[in-house]
């Protein structure tokens, strides 16, 4: 197998319902759903992770956390994360609404750990 040396270029191309990435000499075109009128429709997003603020948690200490989709993104999933794994005890981890994840627990550790909710979310 031939390999080619990867460009540092790479171009993004958008209109009349096409998308094209341009790598070196190798391109790829995607079509992009269209509109009745042309205009691009809305293309899925990926699930991805969406945190709260991080929450410093003291030793022994309580904490509850709200982890918000974007506007026009829906919740499918979440939980609660510590920089520490072995420090967070998860007491209640559950959806709010459409749009949010809520999640309390307690740090079980003797030392401060970072915490936070954090929600799943895409386009509906």
């Amino acid at each position: 197998m031939k390999r080619m040396p990867l460009s540092r270029s790479i171009t993004l191309a958008v209109g009349a319902g096409l998308v094209g990435l341009v790598a070196g000499s190798a391109s790829v075109l995607v079509a992009v759903p269209s509109d009745a009128a042309g205009r691009a429709a809305a293309v899925a997003v990926a699930p991805h992770p969406v945190n709260s603020d991080v929450l410093h948690i003291g030793p022994n200490g309580t904490f509850g956390g709200i982890a918000d989709c974007p506007a026009g993104e829906v919740v499918t999933g979440g939980g609660g994360y510590a920089s520490d794994p072995y420090a967070l005890r998860l007491s209640s981890s559950y959806q709010s609404g459409s749009r949010a994840w809520v999640a309390y627990g307690q740090n079980v550790s003797s030392r401060t750990v970072d915490v936070y909710a954090q929600a799943i979310c895409t386009r509906p």
